[in-house]
């Protein structure tokens, strides 16, 4: 089975990560600006008459009240994160590539969703309800993918083992090339992939250094490139299953005291601290058919849960199912299979 992978480009990750952090935005126009030296320049717009590395001031001048905001690409590479462990129920593989990409490898995948159009098409769906604009490729190699997102005009999908034609008319801005070597590479004709690869290596690498060398061969498939998956967030749990319903406080207490000492220690094996907690009761039993209902009222009044037990540093709770999420210094504190971040 040949390698497969999907790339995914989030071209307005900042201006989407903007309009949930502010609904009021929706609809309206408004830019984001960061600094280049003594300079002010905008790094996104979603404005008409805009666009990045137009100066701030002259977007002053065009929308005299036009909402800005300073770039944060900390939280930018924060959410990117968090949306690659989100893509985590598509794939047991996926990473963050660059600072508005992400990478899945979805070898013998696609034909849990039907194939990979339909995988696809439920991979950029699930991010257009989450209100992110996505673009995605499919194709052998994670270089030729990303390279495939980026151009408009290039296939979404490329059966294994094809595209060799459509790879060498991407063009080289596709390969996410400094500026500056790119107008080198213009200036001596060369403007596809297809034209780089047919010079010859030796002197592209004398001129222009390794890295353009590794971003063809990349781009190409010549040489695929590792993936470093992301790892999610550790899950910590306690359980108990109990041959007849709790209702009274002291059993609710006793057993509260034993999933928070079993709890406790699975912490301290891992010399982690959890800053949240999640409990889970499931009433039930032989006390009839209301039984269960009656548990789950007198479980659910106020004040029903409040804890008792006198240990330090050990959130409490009742029920039969405990089950604690984030540890201390833990980034991912929302879990990533909740809805999209």
């Amino acid at each position: 089975m040949s390698r497969r992978c999907l790339a995914l480009v989030l071209p307005e990750l900042a201006l989407d990560r903007l309009r949930r952090q502010h609904p009021e935005l929706q609809g309206r126009p408004f830019a984001v600006w960061s600094s280049s030296g003594p300079r002010r320049l905008l790094s996104a717009a979603a404005a008409p008459g805009l666009w990045p590395g137009q100066a701030l001031a002259d977007a002053q001048a065009i929308h005299p009240d036009l909402p800005l905001f300073e770039a944060a690409p900390a939280a930018d590479a924060a959410l990117l994160e968090r949306l690659a462990l989100w893509a985590l129920r598509f794939t047991p593989l996926a990473t963050v590539d660059g600072t508005d990409g992400l990478l899945l490898d979805i070898t013998g995948v696609a034909g849990l969703s039907g194939g990979e159009a339909a995988l696809l098409e439920a991979v950029l769906g699930s991010f257009r309800a989450g209100g992110y604009r996505a673009v995605g490729a499919i194709a052998d190699a994670p270089g030729s993918a990303a390279a495939l997102a980026r151009c408009p005009a290039a296939p979404r999908i490329l059966p294994p083992g094809t595209g060799a034609e459509a790879l060498a008319a991407l063009p080289l801005p596709a390969l996410r090339l400094p500026a500056a070597l790119l107008h080198d590479l213009a200036w001596l004709g060369l403007h596809t992939l297809g034209d780089a690869l047919r010079q010859p290596r030796a002197p592209l690498a004398r001129r222009f250094g390794r890295a353009l060398l590794d971003a063809l061969d990349a781009a190409s498939g010549a040489r695929s490139r590792p993936l470093r998956p992301v790892r999610p967030p550790p899950v910590f749990a306690a359980a108990r299953e109990l041959p007849e319903p709790i209702v009274t406080r002291p059993a609710i207490d006793r057993v509260l005291a034993l999933l928070l000492d079993e709890l406790c220690a699975v912490l301290a094996r891992s010399g982690q601290g959890a800053q949240r907690l999640l409990l889970r009761a499931f009433p039930g039993g032989s006390g009839g058919a209301g039984a269960g209902d009656r548990h789950r009222r007198r479980l659910a009044q106020p004040g029903a849960l409040r804890p008792t037990v006198r240990a330090p540093a050990r959130p409490a709770g009742a029920g039969s199912r405990l089950r604690a999420k984030g540890a201390a210094g833990d980034r991912h504190r929302t879990p990533y299979w909740a809805i999209l971040p």
